[in-house]
């Protein structure tokens, strides 16, 4: 018993000195590694296992101080940028400092049997917008050289109608988006850049809702019924005349093309402005005849009707609208009102109404023929006692200065009333051969009359 108590508490013995050495091997080995990098640890790829604070700090400062930042455009290599020819200062201490106080130096025995990668930011400061601007400078990195992405935008086509048409990712690179680019994965420990993710991009994409809505409210528009009424006469725009208008401005609006307007209501002009047309007329000695289109008439204002059609058109509602009209002889009953001057070239008369009743009626001589007076529908622009008229007679080939007591003018390009005293017949067929240059000839005794009756703006109409 005695032998076997000894060999008991002999074994006891054995297993507290082997548990106490066990003990202070574990805890010397947490202290050590409360000061040391723990075994299989790696800092940035660099091996710093069972090194302390200022041993790993020499080591990775040298590491980093010797790295470069690969700079790829998608798959391609473009370049590597030395990490100290950037300007900033590497400060890896307080990055190891924190990754030494963070790690479990209890787990020692541990770590002999697990690789730890550790990542911490090494370089200090940020790269300012100068340092990216040389960088790119470095780079080769010209914009003006490189395709602009482009936003997703709405066509417009005759067959199809408004169609979304996909946005295109250019190759512009953003400095502001590369400066982020740099400094996020600096900071990260990263040293990889590629410029592909600092394209600009762009900023509407074909998913874009927005772009639904406003085919929704082109669709609106150019479905609408948009009416003019004009002289008492409704005009229906068609609806692919209104299509073809359709367009969304920088501000991606629908809009409207003015340009395309104005053609409109230039081509409306032309078939029922009271300018441009010519106008049955109750003549007093030949019937009814024909005047063509003169001076004299009223006709759409694009200047102010354009934008009242693009606004009405805008609204994508069901609209009538009455245009701003400008001119003379708009809403009259026969045009020309009931005063006005008629030169009946036929039978070489000219008339004076006031009021619808007749004032005057006097022989004239219009032009010759080689010098025809131009028929139309005119009206008096201007009034003159006395007068010069000069000019140029084509059948003689010499300049002309007439002294007259009345002029009349009525066109712009030289055709007016006033006496003639060097004619010594009025009416009949003497204006054949002996005609003026376009004006109209009246008696020097009856002209008196002619210039009280008229006044500026009264039309005078011409017809042969």
């Amino acid at each position: 018993m005695s032998r076997q108590n000894e060999s008991s508490k002999g074994l006891v013995w054995g297993l507290v000195i082997a548990l106490v050495a066990v003990l202070g091997l574990y805890g010397g080995g947490a202290y050590y590694y409360s000061q040391h990098f723990l075994p299989r640890t790696q800092v940035s790829a660099t091996k710093v296992s069972n090194m302390n604070l200022e041993e790993a700090d020499k080591k990775v400062s040298e590491k980093i101080a010797g790295q470069t930042i690969d700079v790829k455009e998608g798959d391609k290599e473009v370049a590597q940028l030395p990490i100290d020819s950037l300007g900033l200062p590497i400060e890896s201490q307080t990055a190891l400092k924190k990754m030494l106080d963070e790690q479990n130096q209890w787990a020692w025995p541990l770590a002999f049997f697990t690789d730890r990668q550790l990542q911490g930011k090494y370089v200090d400061g940020d790269l300012d917008g100068a340092t990216i601007d040389k960088i790119m400078n470095q780079l080769g990195i010209d914009n003006s050289q490189r395709k602009e992405s482009e936003n997703a935008r709405l066509e417009n086509s005759s067959d199809q109608g408004f169609t979304v048409v996909d946005s295109v990712q250019g190759n512009q690179i953003s400095a502001d988006a590369l400066q982020d680019l740099f400094n996020k994965n600096i900071d990260n420990g990263n040293y990889q850049v590629n410029l592909a993710d600092a394209y600009i991009q762009p900023t509407l994409k074909e998913d874009d809702p927005s772009l639904q809505s406003k085919i929704k409210k082109l669709d609106d528009i150019k479905g609408s019924k948009l009416v003019l009424k004009v002289d008492g006469k409704e005009h229906q725009i068609p609806e692919e005349e209104i299509a073809s208008w359709l367009y969304i401005d920088d501000q991606g609006e629908p809009a409207v093309d003015m340009d395309q307007v104005n053609v409109y209501l230039q081509g409306l002009n032309q078939e029922i402005s009271g300018l441009l047309t010519s106008h049955d007329f109750q003549s007093t000695m030949a019937g009814v005849v024909t005047v063509q289109p003169g001076t004299y008439g009223w006709y759409i204002d694009r200047s102010k009707a354009a934008d009242e059609v693009a606004q009405a058109a805008l609204k994508g509602k069901d609209t009538v609208i009455e245009p701003s009209i400008a001119g003379s002889g708009y809403g009259q009953d026969n045009f020309f009102g009931q005063d006005y001057v008629e030169v009946d070239m036929i039978n070489q008369k000219m008339f004076i109404y006031l009021n619808g009743e007749l004032q005057l009626s006097t022989d004239i001589v219009s032009g010759h023929d080689m010098t025809p007076t131009n028929p139309g529908a005119f009206a008096v622009n201007n009034m003159q006692s006395p007068s010069v008229l000069r000019g140029y007679d084509p059948k003689t080939g010499n300049k002309y200065a007439s002294p007259v007591s009345y002029w009349v003018p009525f066109d712009y390009v030289g055709q007016g009333i006033h006496d003639a005293n060097w004619q010594p017949v009025f009416g009949g067929g003497w204006y054949h051969q002996n005609g003026s240059n376009g004006c109209i000839n009246v008696q020097p005794s009856v002209m008196p009359t002619v210039y009280s009756l008229v006044h500026v703006g009264m039309p005078v109409v011409v017809f042969n």
